[in-house]
């Protein structure tokens, strides 16, 4: 059977996004491989420090990339120096993260019923949003920004069922996320279970891909299990390695200009988002809700207890929610009518 005039131009425009994602994964992996460079350049103890244990906190409880980064290194026979294998490892996690970001987006409803010139209209702003963000995450940059959107990226595959795999298995996969979140971020990952938690025993809860109560047991085990990991790494492995700033960061963050800055101009889109969702909210699919709590929560601990002018901690939540956001944004540039019309297709 000969493919639809549709099926064709949606193959045309998924080839097109594809192979503008390729130079884009190619270029930020070129621009970061010679930024950690000049970095290994300036201090080449920087990631000695980290491997000998060295370092300060919370910086050295971070050790999910950089210890894998020393055992790829090591494992070459000392022809990859660590800045080759992090870039590697950024590769690995960048190219996961995009592809499932943009699978999802494939498969909201919302885009599946959609006229083909509104596809290309979501098709741009997630493309266009991912430019945005990525170029933040060269601000302060540091090696776990990639892994922990890759991470994240993959957790809400598991959540909204993309991967197609059992429910018990995908439980499994978000508890494994959780402990490797552990390693590179652990507010990420505790935000994540916990907004898995809340959408549980919310409405929203009848229609999760896991079922209410497994999506439950799954939260519940994350959030010990990255606590664990964290408190592990924290209080057995490097228990007297110093902080290189006051926990609490609230109140130079409501005050430094610099610092809003940074949150106003970098976060301007996510914030329009949350707008947004809270105005869709019921048209929202499960795995989206999720992502939307988890991420609110995520800026509040991000904001009281980091400096907010290194957004690059918050930037993987805003690149996780790309397809929503593209959705969103696709809504808002339409009628209400239209929007209830389509949705009610599904």
């Amino acid at each position: 059977m000969r493919p639809s005039v549709l099926e064709t131009s949606d193959s045309r425009l998924g080839k097109l996004v594809g192979f503008f994602l390729l130079l884009i994964i190619g270029s930020y992996i070129f621009l970061s491989y010679w930024d950690y460079s000049k970095s290994f350049h300036q201090n080449p103890n920087e990631w000695q420090d980290f491997i000998l244990g060295r370092a300060t906190a919370p910086a050295q409880y971070r050790i999910g990339v950089v210890f894998p980064a020393h055992f790829l290194s090591r494992l070459s026979h000392g022809h990859l120096a660590m800045r080759h294998t992090i870039s590697l490892l950024d590769l690995f996690f960048l190219t996961i993260g995009i592809a499932v970001v943009f699978s999802l987006l494939s498969r909201t409803q919302l885009y599946r019923k959609s006229l083909f010139t509104e596809k290309c209209v979501m098709q741009l702003t997630a493309v266009s949003l991912l430019l945005f963000y990525l170029s933040w995450t060269l601000w302060y940059h540091k090696p776990e920004t990639i892994a922990n959107f890759g991470s994240l990226a993959v957790a809400v595959g598991f959540t909204a069922g993309l991967f197609r795999t059992p429910k018990l298995l995908s439980a499994l996969g978000l508890v494994l996320i959780a402990v490797y979140l552990g390693t590179i971020r652990a507010d990420s990952g505790f935000a994540f279970n916990l907004g898995l938690l809340i959408v549980a025993l919310l409405p929203e809860g009848r229609s999760l891909h896991l079922g209410r109560a497994l999506q439950i047991g799954t939260a519940i085990i994350g959030l010990v299990a990255v606590i664990g990991t964290e408190a592990y790494i924290k209080y057995v492995l490097y228990p007297h390695n110093p902080f290189s700033d006051s926990l609490i960061q609230l109140g130079t963050n409501l005050i430094s200009p610099i610092n809003l800055f940074c949150v106003i101009f970098a976060l301007a889109p996510y914030f329009l988002i949350v707008w947004l969702a809270t105005k869709f909210w019921r048209n929202l699919e499960a795995w989206e809700s999720i992502l939307v709590i988890a991420s609110c929560i995520e800026f509040v601990l991000f904001f009281v207890v980091a400096r907010s002018d290194e957004v690059r901690l918050f930037i993987p939540y805003a690149m996780a929610l790309i397809p929503t956001s593209a959705v969103l944004i696709n809504r808002g540039l339409l009628n209400d009518n239209s929007v209830e019309r389509k949705i009610s297709q599904v």
